[in-house]
């Protein structure tokens, strides 16, 4: 069983302009970004960057679009998602909305946050070969075989990825479970 973190919950608040381009970005996201070995990401860095340029995948590009694109219409947009790093398992809640400048405001407000042993690093390890393994950027569900999305744990027992010569590159999509409920979110607002 996890154990409970000592980690100092941070709500992140960050805008994009009618361009997508990221405008603001609160005191939340720049200690988020500086607690996780982002320096790439402090808001110095981000300013002015569209926020395309931080999505890796097509779907969750996609879906962020739609997203965006209700928001702009004045719904409110709120959903879960998962933000581990590879020794947390972190539960947080994402609350789109339009603010009076016509930007698009994400909240994240974190629900839950847990000790874990260390599941991921093939963040950090230097061979990786060639097969992507692809995350869920909202559950972190992995997809083993380009088929079966399942928890991190179970996956990476099926695939064996440890006993590789080479550690795989992450790559960061949808599952089919979370894509169903943020078309139902789009559908309801």
């Amino acid at each position: 069983m996890a154990k409970a973190s000592t980690e100092r919950p941070v709500n992140c608040v960050y805008e994009i302009d009618p361009d997508d381009k990221i405008v603001f970005c609160n005191a939340g996201w720049e200690a988020f970004a500086l607690e996780n070995g982002g320096q790439e990401l402090r808001f110095k860095s981000v300013k002015g960057r569209p926020i395309w340029d931080f999505l890796t995948d097509s779907s969750t590009t996609d879906l962020y679009k739609r997203l965006i694109e209700h928001a702009r219409k004045g719904n409110s947009i709120k959903f879960t998602f998962r933000c581990d790093s590879p020794t947390l398992f972190r539960l947080l809640e994402m609350n789109m909305s339009l603010t009076r400048k016509g930007h698009v405001r994400f909240s994240t407000k974190v629900l839950q946050i847990e000790a874990r042993t260390n599941q991921n690093p093939l963040l950090s390890e230097p061979g990786k070969s060639q097969e992507p393994l692809v995350v869920c950027s909202w559950c972190g569900k992995l997809n083993i075989y380009r088929q079966i999305w399942q928890n991190i744990d179970v996956a990476l027992a099926k695939v064996k990825i440890f006993e590789q010569a080479e550690l795989p590159p992450v790559s960061h999509g949808i599952c089919d479970d979370c894509l169903l409920a943020l078309r139902q979110v789009l559908n309801e607002t």
